[in-house]
């Protein structure tokens, strides 16, 4: 396995001279171990005009021009964004791959909210309060009844299928 890194393309919560919002595109490395000392981070304000496929693979360029080395994958969270990252992620031959394990990201995210934002003079207290009381739904585990067996076809039991055909 290569180099993963965690994505996140958003509305951060500063305005620019004409009270539109800036976004964000906020790069980091995945941890692959638990030594987390020299992981690459990358991050590039654009404007709400700039908010595409395009742009994004323009920053992501960037940032491996800069890593000196493309990633194998990149993770995200965010639903709405799927079909931007993964067109700009397709141009540059990188795996997309929705996932909630972004741990990196989501600890960048909270150190940005934290400390760099309510810095700014730009900030808007609305966007920001928004941000940082971002939540995430945690996973609820079914309950054990579900379970039949441990192969993928087999490991939701059919009366809670609710009529669906399994193959």
């Amino acid at each position: 396995m290569g180099i993963i890194w965690e994505l996140d393309f958003y509305s951060c919560p500063i305005l620019d001279d004409k009270n539109k919002k800036i976004w964000e595109v906020i790069l980091c490395e995945s941890p692959l171990n638990i030594h987390r000392e020299s992981l690459f981070q990358y991050s590039q304000y654009c404007s709400s005009k700039e908010v595409n496929s395009v742009k994004l693979r323009q920053v992501l360029e960037e940032a491996i021009a800069q890593a000196g080395k493309a990633p194998s994958q990149i993770r995200f969270f965010r639903r709405q964004m799927k079909n931007m990252i993964t067109k700009a992620c397709q141009e540059l031959d990188i795996q997309a791959v929705p996932s909630r394990r972004t741990i990196a990201l989501n600890q960048l995210l909270e150190e940005r909210s934290k400390e760099v934002y309510p810095r700014r003079l730009d900030t808007t207290p609305r966007l920001y309060h928004q941000l940082a009381s971002r939540s995430t739904h945690p996973v609820v585990s079914l309950p054990r009844t579900t379970w039949v067996g441990v192969s993928g076809r087999e490991a939701i039991n059919p009366q809670y299928l609710n009529g669906y055909q399994t193959p």
